[in-house]
């Protein structure tokens, strides 16, 4: 972003996350996004292009995320969401195998047609979705079962770009979603 961007600012409700981004020089903000009041107080210009990247899958209420945004997005500016794909592959294969694989402080998960459903309840028309799959990471220690999953799980991400590329795009473990405000 920093390399496309005239200008950043990042508004974050994590306290720490937002000094250490004022350390590393950038602007940045604490707010929560959801309350229009603190948006407004922030006193910043709406911007041209608003990414809300892996965001939306922590909050209990996505809608009332989706209405503050308008308030940072310019007119004809554009929203780009990118949380994880409810419909990717490798969680079908975890939960045919009896495990979940979503971080703990996920409480949502959306597949394109809830995403988009849902930000065309709250204002917001898509433009484009997209998916993709993030690099694989290595499973935590180094026994065994973590040998085996690692393996499985990156069968299962090379399976998902495959048949992402190949046929069913919508396999793909992430999505991208850049929609425009319709509210005035």
């Amino acid at each position: 972003l920093e390399q496309a961007a005239t200008h950043l600012v990042g508004i974050d409700l994590d306290e720490r996350g937002v000094a250490k981004t004022r350390e590393h020089g950038y602007e940045a903000h604490v707010a929560d996004c959801r309350d229009p009041d603190a948006i407004d107080a922030l006193g910043i210009e709406p911007a041209d292009v608003v990414v809300a990247g892996e965001v939306i899958e922590h909050l209990d209420d996505p809608g009332s995320f989706l209405d503050g945004l308008h308030r940072l997005v310019a007119p004809g500016g554009l929203l780009v969401l990118t949380p994880p794909n409810a419909s990717g592959l490798l969680n079908g294969f975890a939960a045919m195998a009896g495990a979940e694989i979503n971080h703990p402080d996920h409480v949502i998960l959306f597949s394109w047609r809830t995403l988009t459903n849902h930000m065309g309840r709250h204002g917001w028309e898509v433009e484009d979705a997209a998916t993709f799959v993030p690099a694989v990471k290595e499973a935590p220690g180094s026994g065994l079962r973590q040998r085996v999953l690692g393996l499985a799980g990156r069968f299962v991400l090379w399976l998902e770009r495959t048949i992402g590329r190949l046929w069913a795009p919508f396999v793909a473990d992430g999505l991208i979603v850049t929609a425009r405000s319709t509210r005035s």
